[in-house]
């Protein structure tokens, strides 16, 4: 079977002093009806084909004794079924797979016995103290595993100081009683990874900065953002985002038209210009007296020659303007002896209108 570990809330009892409990399987998604889910709730697990989850799961213990859930998703891959035979003492079975994707050469062996039967068969003739005796070597095979789990778990705790770590949480929440007290642990561990990456970076003999300097470090990487972002304000900034894009895309295209226009334009304006030269020098059977386009020289472009004509046409203008510039100091003159004559014309007629008339 192949386990896919899932999520799943526990549920609130009906009755608070029940010594049972059921669990049931409100609704799912996405998981295959071929499935099988296994449900473990403490230390009691429950398992069932994805189609008969209709009815509840029934655990030893009470709501109140259970921390933690673990819900695994198994997939089948093989499946086979045997005949039992009582005087047969092992079977050897061989697992058809489930789909052509599936792994092939699956197989198992098993046997069945009583308990405190020896593991090699059923007991035949055997010495009732020497069942007992097997029995108690089973039991000291179990002691004997437990105890090297219970010492690699005390090693790894130890190894990496979890113990007292742990402790030292419990003992500052107690103590400090934090109002928030997920954000106080958080910067504990985050100072704690630090000095541990500090040593393992550059040795045991290191100098870690004192808890003051951590705290500073830490706040320069804490983020000034909201804790939360609901969906609406999700949903606002993509639209704002989409329609950003958009308008950027939207003046990128109308920047590169109007960059296309100018460029036909200006080609239009030179067409429009050579034209304009050869029927002024067929009109006049003399050469034009326009600029002309100069004549290419070796290695020159077209593009060098289209500049040196837009130079010439540049020095053209430049001494258009001088002359536009004497023309306009000679209006302003005729402007100002224009404005004098008409001071002049209304004081007269400021003069006549107060004489006094003839009897």
């Amino acid at each position: 079977f192949l386990a896919r570990t899932c999520c799943l809330h526990k549920a609130t009892p009906h009755h608070r002093q029940a010594k049972n409990m059921e669990l049931e399987v409100l609704r799912h998604h996405g998981i295959p009806e071929s499935s099988i889910v296994s449900i473990r709730a403490g230390g009691t697990r429950r398992q069932a084909q994805l189609s008969q989850l209709d009815r509840p799961l029934k655990f030893p213990s009470s709501p109140e004794t259970v921390n933690t859930f673990k819900i695994d998703v198994l997939d089948q891959l093989g499946s086979a079924r045997l005949a039992y035979n009582p005087s047969e003492s092992e079977y050897c079975l061989t697992l058809d797979p489930t789909s052509e994707s599936g792994p092939s050469n699956m197989e198992l062996v098993f046997c069945v016995r009583r308990p405190g039967e020896a593991g090699s068969g059923p007991a035949k003739g055997g010495d009732p103290a020497g069942a007992d005796a097997d029995g108690g070597a089973g039991t000291d095979d179990e002691k004997q595993r437990a105890t090297q789990k219970e010492s690699a778990a005390r090693e790894y705790l130890d190894k990496h100081g979890l113990t007292t770590f742990m402790q030292f949480l419990m003992q500052s929440l107690m103590k400090d009683k934090p109002a928030d007290p997920y954000s106080f642990l958080q910067k504990q561990v985050t100072k704690r990874m630090v000095t541990e990456l500090s040593r393992n970076v550059a040795g045991e003999k290191v100098d870690v900065p004192d808890d003051k300097g951590l705290e500073k470090l830490i706040s320069t990487f804490t983020s000034k953002a909201p804790a939360s972002v609901t969906p609406e304000q999700l949903a606002v900034l993509e639209r704002e985002a989409a329609a950003a894009g958009a308008q950027l895309k939207a003046d990128n295209a109308k920047l590169r038209e109007t960059a296309e226009q100018l460029k036909s334009r200006y080609g239009q304006l030179l067409q429009e210009t050579a034209q304009l030269q050869m029927q002024t020098a067929d009109e006049s059977g003399a050469a034009p007296a326009g600029p002309q386009m100069p004549p290419a020289m070796e290695g020159e472009s077209a593009q060098l020659i289209a500049f040196r004509e837009i130079a010439k046409m540049q020095d053209e203008v430049s001494k258009l303007a001088l002359e536009n510039g004497d023309l306009v100091a000679q209006l302003a003159t005729m402007r100002s002896c224009i404005d004098g004559v008409k001071d002049e014309i209304q004081e007269l007629s400021a003069g006549e209108a107060g004489a006094p008339q003839p009897e």
